[in-house]
């Protein structure tokens, strides 16, 4: 599975919104989307903004293989 699905697997279980997320990491909605439909390149640096800004984690848990059930 492809970091930008388990973003997207990690958003929905969670509940959040598209909007939400966008917003705490300091993209546009538009952004957000084409990455986690991965037509847009996923950077380091937009990583760790989704990761621990937007969901509050850190973004090492999205390479455990059981990083839904730490949603």
């Amino acid at each position: 599975m492809q970091l930008y699905e388990k973003i997207r697997m990690y958003r929905y279980f969670r509940g959040a919104k598209q909007r939400d997320v966008a917003q705490a990491a300091g993209i546009t909605i538009k952004k957000l989307s084409a990455i986690e439909l991965g037509k847009q390149k996923l950077t380091v640096e937009i990583f760790e903004k989704i990761s621990i800004n937007a969901f509050g984690v850190e973004p090492a848990i999205f390479f455990a293989p059981d990083f839904l059930s730490r949603a």
